[in-house]
């Protein structure tokens, strides 16, 4: 929000011309404005977007029968949680650089024209899970005779018999073996009915298996190089966690940083406050991975590797990138563009 208090404000005050000149001087950020406005240029705030998929796998009250009953070997045994990292991506955003405040004085010996921002494109914020992770047993689908036993064996034995008749019954509906003439829409209802008793019932000897997904954002303002840097971790039992959480592995984040930096500048420093200030940004390699499977990579301009530069010409209109702050066009008295 204070990204675009101090951004957006200029965008809508300064749509408007000046009638008057005005004066740009670099601002504390303490001092009384005495009624003037301030704005400020953005640097790159780097978001890291790690998806995680988490295996639920419960076993089913029968699953000591599934291979006696129904000749299923690999019937789920025990229950199990695991984590496991299924994608990392880079995306930016631009926040209020507070070191690149200036203030905007209305006087007869400054710069006259007007200022605006591009619109600033809003990321929504990644929701947390809300899924609910708990896997039920549907043991209202047995037949009452496997419900009133008190025998575990039994009841799967009458369990299993449920399902082979069930499986029966569906290949009579569908080949037509029945007394009874049925409609085919009344048909597939009927079908998918016993599918998902059968299912159900199945299930209660090999068990579940469920997955669910989450997303986390991690984020990151780069101020110089970073070479293996944790910016998180996946944890098999917790999912995505943070840096600090030493049960999870490393994600890393590694940046490379191409810089510019401004060159000499003998002019009359009584220029520099005729003018708005506006960013001439470096760029940066944007590297993110689990040192295993999955890696990202992503190349962008990164204002905070630039450096400011000031306008000192007599102009009447400047747009500035809302993102990184650097002149998108510009107009003077005698030419339109540049």
């Amino acid at each position: 929000m204070k990204r675009l208090v101090l951004i957006m404000a200029i965008s809508a005050y300064w749509c408007l011309s000046f009638c008057q000149q005005v004066e740009v001087t670099p601002y504390d950020g303490v001092s009384p404005r005495k009624g003037n406005v301030c704005y400020a240029l953005p640097k790159t705030e780097v978001i890291v977007v790690a998806k995680a998929e988490l295996t639920i796998r419960k076993p089913g009250p029968f699953r000591l029968y599934a291979e006696r009953f129904l000749a299923i070997e690999d019937a789920i045994q025990s229950e199990s949680y695991r984590w496991k990292l299924v994608s990392l991506d880079i995306e930016t955003r631009a926040v209020a650089d507070f070191s690149k405040q200036y203030l905007v004085k209305v006087n007869k010996d400054g710069f006259a024209g007007n200022l605006a921002f591009t619109p600033i494109t809003e990321k929504t914020p990644i929701a947390e899970s809300s899924d609910d992770t708990t896997i039920v047993f549907r043991m209202d689908y047995l037949e009452e005779e496997a419900l009133v036993s008190t025998s575990v064996p039994k009841m799967a034995e009458r369990a299993a018999r449920q399902i082979y008749q069930i499986r029966e019954t569906k290949t009579a509906l569908i080949t037509g073996d029945n007394s009874h003439q049925i409609d085919s829409k009344t048909l597939r209802m009927m079908i998918k009915q016993l599918d998902q008793k059968e299912m159900e019932l199945v299930a209660l000897f090999v068990g579940k298996e469920v997955t669910y997904t989450m997303s986390r954002e991690y984020v990151y303002v780069p101020t110089a190089d970073v070479a293996r840097m944790i910016i998180g971790r996946i944890s098999l039992s917790d999912g995505l966690v943070d840096a600090d959480n030493l049960m999870g592995n490393p994600i890393y984040l590694n940046v490379s940083g191409d810089y510019l930096h401004s060159k000499d500048d003998k002019k009359d420093s009584k220029t520099r406050n005729k003018g708005f200030f506006y960013n001439v940004p470096g760029m940066a390699t944007i590297t993110v991975t689990d040192n295993k499977n999955i890696k990202s990579v992503k190349r962008i301009k990164m204002p905070q590797f630039g450096y400011t530069e000031w306008l000192n010409n007599v102009i009447n209109t400047v747009i500035l990138d809302s993102e990184t702050g650097e002149i998108v066009s510009f107009s003077t008295e005698n030419r339109k563009k540049h």
